[in-house]
C-alpha cells in the first residue's frame, strides 16, 4: 500500500472513531454502558470487514476501479441525503424526519441518482475525433541521451540571446551563451 493509501485508510479509521465515539455518547443516556457497546460493536465490525475483504478480495479485485469509485460514491450519495435529510427534523421539532419507506427510501436514492449520475458521466466522457482530423495536440519529445529533450518542441523559439532555435533539438534547459 502506497503514502496515499495509507492516509486514505487512517483517515476513514479516524472517521469510524469519531462516529463511535458520538454514537457511544448519545447511547449514555440510555445505558451507562453505552460506549462500550458502541465501541465493541465497531470493533466487530472492523474484524468483519476484514474477514469479508480477505473472502471477497479476488472477485472484487476483477471489478475495474473506476466502476468501484463510482458504485461507491452513489451509494455514499443516497445515505448522506437520507441521513441529512432526517436530521433536519432535530434541529426544529427535537424528533427526526421520517422518509416514506423509512429506510427502503435509500434505495429510492440510489436509483434516483444513478439517472443524473450516469448523465454526468456521459458529459464528461472525452469526446472522440474522427480520423480524419487535421488538429493533433503537440507531442512532447522523447528524452535522448542523459535526459535531454531530442526533436523539435513546440516550446522551441529563436533569438539571439539563447542556444537554440526553431531547427535544432531543444535541450532542457535552455541556457544562455
Amino acid at each position: 500500500m502506497g503514502r496515499s493509501g495509507f492516509k486514505g485508510v487512517s483517515l476513514e479509521g479516524l472517521e469510524v472513531v469519531f462516529i463511535v465515539i458520538t454514537f457511544g455518547l448519545s447511547a449514555t443516556r440510555y445505558d451507562s454502558h453505552g460506549l462500550l457497546v458502541a465501541s465493541a460493536s465497531a470493533a466487530l465490525a472492523g474484524f468483519l470487514v476484514i474477514v469479508a475483504g480477505v473472502i471477497a478480495r479476488r472477485p472484487l479485485s476483477a471489478v475495474p476501479e473506476n466502476t468501484m469509485k463510482y458504485a461507491v460514491g452513489l451509494l455514499l450519495t443516497s445515505f448522506g441525503t437520507f441521513w441529512a435529510v432526517e436530521g433536519l427534523g432535530y434541529f426544529g421539532s427535537g424528533v427526526s424526519l421520517a422518509w416514506p419507506g423509512q429506510d427502503w427510501a435509500i434505495l429510492g436514492l440510489v436509483v434516483v441518482g444513478f439517472g443524473p449520475s450516469q448523465l454526468a458521466v456521459a458529459g464528461l466522457r472525452p469526446r472522440r475525433r474522427p480520423a480524419h482530423a487535421s488538429w493533433a495536440p503537440p507531442s512532447i519529445p522523447e528524452p535522448g541521451p542523459a535526459g535531454q529533450r531530442v526533436g523539435r518542441s513546440f516550446l522551441s523559439h529563436s533569438c539571439e540571446e539563447c542556444s537554440v532555435d526553431d531547427n535544432s533539438s531543444a535541450p532542457a534547459p535552455i541556457t544562455r551563451v
